[in-house]
Formats: C-alpha cells, sequence, structure tokens
C-alpha cells in the first residue's frame, strides 16, 4: 500500500463520519435528534432551511472502498461546501455561526477515533483533539452539551513550545480542567490496550482533600488505570488520579492532581504485565502507601509514618515483537512510524511536605520513520 492509499483510507473515515448527518436530513424527525447532539432545537421551517442547504451531502455513497483518491477528495470538498453553507441558510444566526465548524469537527474527531485508535489518543492527549462540556444557554435556547473539538494549530506550537502547549490545552495554572486532563490520559491507556475509567470519586477520599460543602465535592471522579493480563492475578495494581484544590480548606475549584498508586496482594519490584511489557517500582511505592499532589509551582508527597525523605519510583517498558513492530500510524504496506521499544516512568525524590522533585518521562526508544515513494 502506498501513502496514496493511507491518504484514500483516511478520507474514507471521513466520509464513513459524514453519513449519519447525510441519513439525518431525509427526514425532520432523524435531523432534530441529529442536532440535540448539539444542544440544538430549531423550529421546523428552520430545519428545512438548513436541511435544504445540506442537500449536496445526499451524494455520499455507501461504499467508498472502491473510489479513487480524486473521487473522494471531489466528495469531501463537495460536502464541506454543503456544511458552509449553513451560514447563509437564513437559520438562527446563533445556530447558523457555529454550527458548520462545530459539526466538521465532530466530523474529524469521529473519524480519527474510528480509523487510528493509537494516533487517537496521542492527539487527545497533546491538546489536538478535545472534549469541552458546554453548559447550557438560555439566551438562545441551546441546551447542555458536549463539543468534540480540533485544535489544528496546536500541533504547530508543540513542535517548539511543547510545555506551554500542553500547559494551555488544560488550563494547567489558571482555569484547569483536570476532568479532561484524565479523561485524555484515560483515552491514551485504552488506545494501547490498557484498562482505564473515570469513576465516581471514594467518599473518605473526596473529605481528604475537598471542604464541607465545596461545589465540586459532590462530583468528584478519579481516573483509575490497570494491566489488563493482571485482571486475574492475585497481585492487584492500579494508579488513580483525582483533581484537587489548594488546600482542603479551600472552597475553590480543583487547580492540581493528586496521584497515587494502589497494590493490593504480593509486594513485588519487576511485574511481568504481558511477555513483553513489564512494570518495576522500586524504593518507597514498594515499602508504604505514597501518594503525590501537584499544584502549579509546588508539589508534595505525602506517606505513611517512616523517614522524612521520599525516593519512589515507577517504569513500565514496553518491546514490540522483532517482525511485527507497532504503528503509531501507517502500515506495514505505506509510510508509517514503527515503534519498537517504548518506555514510561514516573519519579519523586525528596523531604515529605517540603522540597521534592517530580520526574516523568515518556520516551520512543526504538522508531523508524518509512516513507513510501
Amino acid at each position: 500500500m502506498s501513502s496514496e492509499s493511507v491518504l484514500t483510507s483516511l478520507l474514507s473515515g471521513f466520509a464513513a463520519s459524514l453519513r449519519p448527518l447525510r441519513d439525518a436530513i431525509a427526514s425532520p424527525d432523524a435531523f432534530a435528534a441529529f442536532l440535540s447532539r448539539f444542544g440544538w432545537t430549531l423550529a421546523p421551517g428552520d430545519l428545512a432551511h438548513v436541511t435544504g442547504a445540506l442537500g449536496g451531502l445526499s451524494s455520499l455513497p455507501d461504499d467508498t472502498s472502491s473510489q479513487s483518491l480524486e473521487e473522494l477528495t471531489g466528495e469531501l470538498v463537495a460536502a464541506t461546501a454543503a456544511v458552509r453553507k449553513v451560514a447563509s441558510s437564513g437559520a438562527p444566526a446563533a445556530f447558523a455561526s457555529t454550527f458548520p465548524r462545530e459539526l466538521l469537527d465532530d466530523v474529524a474527531y469521529s473519524a480519527i477515533a474510528q480509523g487510528s485508535p493509537g494516533l487517537f489518543g496521542v492527539l487527545h492527549f497533546v491538546g489536538v483533539l478535545a472534549e469541552r462540556a458546554v453548559p447550557a444557554d438560555a439566551a438562545t435556547g441551546r441546551s447542555e452539551f458536549t463539543a468534540r473539538q480540533v485544535h489544528w494549530d496546536r500541533l504547530a506550537s508543540l513542535a517548539d513550545r511543547p510545555a506551554e502547549t500542553f500547559r494551555d490545552s488544560y488550563g494547567w495554572g489558571g482555569d484547569f480542567d483536570g476532568d479532561a486532563l484524565l479523561r485524555s490520559v484515560g483515552i491514551l491507556v485504552r488506545a494501547f490496550g490498557g484498562n482505564a475509567g473515570m469513576q465516581a470519586a471514594d467518599r473518605h477520599l473526596v473529605d481528604e482533600y475537598y471542604a464541607r460543602g465545596a461545589p465540586r465535592a459532590a462530583g468528584a471522579r478519579n481516573l483509575i488505570l490497570s494491566a489488563p493480563s493482571l485482571d486475574g492475578s492475585t497481585l492487584k495494581l492500579a494508579f488513580l488520579g483525582l483533581p484537587v484544590p489548594p488546600t482542603p480548606a479551600a472552597l475553590a475549584p480543583p487547580d492540581g492532581l493528586a496521584l497515587m498508586p494502589v497494590i493490593t496482594g504480593a509486594a513485588v519490584d519487576t511485574v511481568a504485565l504481558s511477555d513483553r511489557v513489564s512494570l518495576e517500582l522500586n524504593g518507597d511505592f514498594l515499602s508504604r502507601p505514597v501518594r503525590a499532589e501537584l499544584h502549579p509551582g509546588s508539589s508534595v508527597v505525602r506517606a505513611t509514618s517512616g523517614d522524612a525523605h521520599i525516593d519512589a519510583g515507577a517504569r513500565v517498558d514496553a518491546r514490540a515483537p522483532a517482525a511485527t513492530p507497532w504503528f503509531a500510524f501507517g502500515d506495514a504496506d505505506s509510510s508509517r512510524l514503527e515503534v519498537a521499544t517504548v518506555h514510561a516512568a514516573l519519579g519523586l525524590s525528596g523531604e515529605l511536605d517540603g522540597d521534592l522533585d517530580f520526574h516523568v518521562e515518556f520516551g520512543l526508544d526504538a522508531a523508524t520513520l518509512v516513507i513510501d515513494l
């Protein structure tokens, strides 16, 4: 498969993500249900204006597998033009000025998620792809909904300002969206075969970090990560992350994260998560419960009683089979990024409730970029 075939496959995914909209405009009820995903309820006359503008989508085929790159490009250019016509369709201004961009972002988001889960996980984690809870707007009559967003501009800034771009993506140091960051971590972990889920936080844990009556306490959720290979094992190992406010006494929104390993069963320093994935734990991660609390400009580690000095580390190493490397994108017959070995590490060193070094590392130890011309 050539690079042209990879692009053809990608465009086929975008066409497939447009089909639900094509099918919805066939009837007013179906289109009204489709728009409810975006929080909109339009009057019958406005629905007719919008479906008329989107009429060009009716030519999208059910099966694009036999179409050439040129045919697919033409179909998508025409579809994009039809979506942009909504802006001048005569629909209410609040709808017409926002729906085309939101719809195209939703299509791109869905196409990448379905066509390349690994790439989707990476782009979500770095903030190029995002989900945002949008509250109801009484002025426009729009209901609460979840917007799927695509920030292509962040790709450029990632190259020369990666830390700043990452901070801006999640509001670190400002209006921090801890739930969004943890959801993105979960998406990334699931894309590469791990278990990850957002769950209601344990009440006792919430009480440690939130003041009684704090607005965010009742709905606090945490992310729990674990390895599928340990599901039936006597060793239970997971990592938990929870958005937390500056101090338990403050009636303030979360500005940081509490991170902690959860280990039950036999304590060993190296765990084989699979034939080719291993986890190494060292120091206080094994000898006593440890949690890290990260806030803008400060970090604290807490542990059970013992020496005031803390030194703990965790590292995951993964190695692909020699004959079948992992593909970050592409496949064996096209342009691709082959990943042979990868690792992620977390380290804590310093004094409890004092100066602390917190280290996070992610590395592609062996990777090859192949360009098929």
